[in-house]
């Protein structure tokens, strides 16, 4: 009996066991099991799926009447899915861990503009969190990431999790996997360290670049500034969005965001590379077709801002963005390739080719690296890529700097020699005339008998000399042009006082009076400007502008004088040294050759004028009333008036103050019913009453003024006047 009851006890326990390994078994179906070994799967298995339509809108607060389908297994582990525009996604699977403890972990729910995700608890707790690459950052579970959230494993508990993906322009997919937070915090610390360095890197040389396009008002540079600070913008806006608060919180419009960025760095990078290798000089054709090209650009930049707005799909924004860049990438190496037939400078190509193979490089690493993953990196290889070509082009830009001032010095050196041997030229011909006029003469008086002959030799020899006339005339032409390339334009005064002008009509084809600008070195608040009547005319007065030029130009940027007096001082006693190097004709041992000169220095900053003179008086009109600042009584050069000491003049100028520079070609000039001077008292009258004018209208005042009283008479000097008002 006793076995009996044994025997039905263990019959009893083994259908106990039995039913309830079938309960366990039934109660864990279709869940997603966390275990010790493998606390962070994949989920490949286990979920469903429903899909809204506009006749059966979902509401998570009906979740248990969803029509779920099972998602195949083969396509779980990355199951891509298509939505209507406005219309939801939604996917559930089921969790039960089986740590020994509760456990905090991240969750990636996959790809997709918006991702809701709720957690629903067995004791009925729901828990909510968002994310996606359009979400705001501020609103987002965890702020680094547009692809995870926030999970709490409860132990040995089932968890319900249901996921609405909202896709409006594209495709996206789901890609469920739980993470480890130390992990997946350290990987975002290395990632964000790594381009906040090369960030500050790009930081850097856009300050540099763009402290050196102020001081050289380059074109190269400025362009160069805006392609460092475009392409530094759209690698933080790529790589770290949720570090820029203004686009991580209106990832919204992020697609606008993008097309300004992107749609901008070529047409950037090619002005630069334009403007780098001067590509209007060395293929103007090219340079022409290439602003076509820009046009285009900017074009298709303002129909992709429509598109987009408007509600483009992301696979259409894909595929056109991809041709545009591919137009991008063929422009590019086709200006390389023209650069390369038509750029004279090697130097300059082999810097160019360096910088763009760096981008292309990186490039097509990141690339290949997308298709065919083969190095695990932190950072982008483009990003990389786009430091170095920056790097690069920066020495480039360092070295053609460079180059520019060596062929500005160049050119000097070469329009100094040309005058002198076109001095030359002259003295000898005309020695060569006078000889051979007088031969003739005596031969003409002696041998009658031969004056046909003679007469024909004569003609042979007028014939030479006009000849050697239009030779020298071309000569002088020449010598006009680089003249002109060295005086500043006038545009570059009107930059720092607009509401200025220069009236410049020299006598010859090359003038004696010449103008200097130039800002001081240490502050750019500090301006000098000088007007300056050489003595004599043509190419003798053309030879001393240059000197002049040159030893003003040294005097302040090199030696660092900056009071007008002192300027003027090292200014005489310079051209006196220069002159007597340069073998200048002299009469008792005594240089007549000089020139009379008034410098100005304006310190904006300070609102204050100081002004030094030799021989030439300034006038200054405030509130209608004319005041004379005397120059000294003594020219630059001239060595007839022994020692000599400058004296400046310092004052406060105020709002509207209007300032004349001038030399004595125009109250010298010939004119007139008498054909007389035009004087001093009358220009000065003439520039009361048009003091109060527009610039451009008072230059034409003077024009119309000088025109008229001169009539047939020929120019008489070199005329040089300057107006600039405050």
């Amino acid at each position: 009996m006793k076995n009996y009851l044994g025997f039905l006890l263990l019959v009893g326990c083994l259908q106990f066991c039995f039913l309830s390994n079938i309960l366990a078994q039934d109660s864990l179906q279709n869940v997603e099991i966390i275990t010790p070994e493998k606390p962070y799967p994949v989920f490949f298995t286990h979920l469903f799926r429903a899909e809204e339509t506009a006749k059966q809108p979902l509401l998570f607060e009906n979740r248990n009447q969803f029509p779920l389908q099972v998602v195949a297994i083969d396509t779980a582990k990355e199951y891509g899915f298509k939505a209507e525009m406005g219309k939801a996604i939604w996917v559930h699977t089921k969790l039960y861990s089986q740590l020994p403890t509760d456990k905090e972990v991240f969750f990636t729910v996959g790809f997709a503009e918006k991702i809701d995700v709720y957690v629903e608890y067995s004791n009925g707790k729901i828990e909510q969190g968002s994310t996606g690459n359009s979400f705001a950052t501020n609103q987002r579970s965890i702020k680094q990431s547009n692809s995870q959230v926030k999970l709490f494993l409860p132990k040995q508990q089932i968890i319900k999790i249901w996921l609405k993906i909202h896709q409006q322009l594209g495709d996206g997919y789901v890609f469920l996997q739980l993470n480890n937070p130390e992990k997946t915090t350290a990987t975002w610390f290395d990632k964000y360290f790594s381009y906040s360095l090369l960030l500050g890197a790009f930081f850097i040389m856009f300050v540099y670049n763009f402290v050196l396009s102020l001081i050289l008002r380059d074109k190269a540079y400025f362009y160069y500034c805006l392609y460092i600070l475009f392409s530094a913008l759209f690698i933080a806006y790529i790589f770290l969005p949720q570090e820029i608060g203004w686009i991580g919180n209106n990832l919204d419009h992020k697609w606008l965001v993008h097309i300004f960025l992107i749609g901008n760095v070529p047409i950037l990078y090619n002005f630069f590379i334009i403007y780098f290798v001067q590509l209007h000089q060395i293929a103007p054709k090219v340079a022409r077709w290439n602003d076509y090209y820009f046009y285009f650009r900017h074009t298709i930049n303002f129909v992709f801002y429509f598109l987009t707005y408007n509600g483009m799909k992301n696979t259409t924004f894909n595929t056109y963005g991809n041709l545009v860049l591919l137009c991008d990438i063929a422009e590019g190496i086709f200006l390389i390739f023209v650069i390369i037939k038509y750029g004279k400078n090697k130097v300059l190509n082999r810097f160019l080719l360096a910088g763009s193979g760096c981008l292309f490089i990186g490039g097509g690493v990141d690339t290949l690296n997308a298709l065919f993953p083969f190095i695990s990196s932190y950072l982008s290889f483009f990003a990389i890529g786009s430091a170095a070509e920056i790097l690069v082009f920066s020495f480039g830009l360092g070295y053609r700097s460079r180059l520019v001032e060596k062929e500005k010095q160049v050119a000097q050196a070469e329009l100094i020699k040309q005058l002198q041997a076109n001095e030359e030229m002259q003295q000898n011909i005309n020695k060569e005339l006078e000889r051979k006029v007088q031969e003739r003469t005596a031969e003409i008086a002696h041998k009658n008998e031969e004056l046909e002959t003679q007469s024909n030799q004569l003609q042979e020899q007028k014939d030479h000399l006009q000849h050697a006339y239009t030779h020298i005339t071309d000569s002088v032409r020449y010598a006009k042009r680089i003249q002109t390339a060295l005086l500043p334009p006038a545009t570059k005064l009107q930059e720092v006082f607009p509401q200025s002008f220069i009236f410049y009509k020299p006598k010859d084809i090359v003038s004696g009076d010449f103008y200097f600008f130039a800002q001081n070195p240490q502050d750019d608040n500090q301006i000098f400007f000088a007007v300056a009547d050489c003595t004599g005319h043509g190419v003798p007065g053309a030879f001393m502008t240059v000197i002049g030029n040159n030893l003003l130009s040294k005097i302040i940027t090199e030696r660092q004088l900056l009071e007008p007096a002192q300027i003027l001082a090292e200014l005489d006693k310079n051209l006196l040294t220069t002159l007597q190097q340069q073998g200048v004709e002299t009469s008792k041992d005594r240089i007549n050759d000089g020139m009379d000169i008034a410098l100005i220095r304006v310190d904006k900053a300070k609102n204050e004028m100081v002004l030094s003179s030799a021989k030439r008086v300034v006038y200054q009109f405030r509130a209608e009333q004319l005041i004379e600042h005397e120059p000294n009584k003594f020219p630059i050069g001239s060595s007839h008036f022994g020692e000599k000491t400058f004296v400046q003049h310092s004052f406060a100028y105020l709002p509207q103050d209007v300032f004349y520079l001038f030399t004595d070609g125009y109250p010298d000039q010939f004119g007139g019913a008498e054909n007389r001077k035009f004087m001093i008292k009358n220009f000065r009258n003439l520039l009361t009453s048009l003091h109060t004018l527009p610039p451009n209208e008072q230059l034409q005042q003077l024009q119309k003024e000088i025109d008229q009283w001169k009539g047939n008479t020929p120019q008489t000097d070199d005329i040089l006047v300057v107006g600039i008002k405050i």
